[in-house]
């Protein structure tokens, strides 16, 4: 009986101890979910702002580009890395998004082909939009896009 005893009393501490192990895994556990949680939301926020604050630099490929003849414009996000998915649009006249030239882009450039009409100067205004859905925000960041060439005939 003595023998049958010591065996239920170890097997009720091996229950015992695994049931507190297990109960500090899952402890760790739920601490490391809510730390990746907070990580996930700071990368989102951070990509966010970067967005939401970015500025674009447009490189021409001619010295002055030629009235009535296409060119090519590349315009250049001021960071490195790739972005949230974007559209490119041409502006309406109060710099709306009007027409969807370029869809589903994810780098942080873009070429753009246009005709230069008028002698002088030339102005390119289009709209970067980042439609951005995740667990933090749920909105449309609209990035103007403007920059100005000399033009010849």
């Amino acid at each position: 009986m003595k023998k049958y005893l010591h065996i239920v009393l170890i097997l009720v501490l091996l229950v015992a101890c695994s049931t507190e192990k297990n109960d500090g895994l899952k402890r760790k556990i739920s601490e490391l979910e809510k730390l990746n949680s907070e990580l996930k939301d700071s990368i989102t926020t951070l990509n966010y702002k970067k967005i939401s604050n970015s500025i674009t630099l447009g490189i021409r490929y001619d010295s002055i580009l030629e009235v009535g003849k296409k060119e090519k414009v590349k315009f250049i996000f001021h960071y490195p890395e790739e972005l949230f998915s974007y559209d490119i649009y041409t502006t309406d006249s109060v710099g709306s998004p009007d027409k969807l030239i370029i869809a589903d882009l994810k780098k942080n450039e873009f070429e753009y082909e246009f005709i230069p009409t008028k002698n002088g100067s030339e102005m390119v205004e289009l709209v970067a939009v980042f439609n951005i859905k995740n667990q933090l925000y749920n909105e449309v960041i609209e990035v103007p896009i403007i920059a100005g060439f000399s033009t010849t005939e």
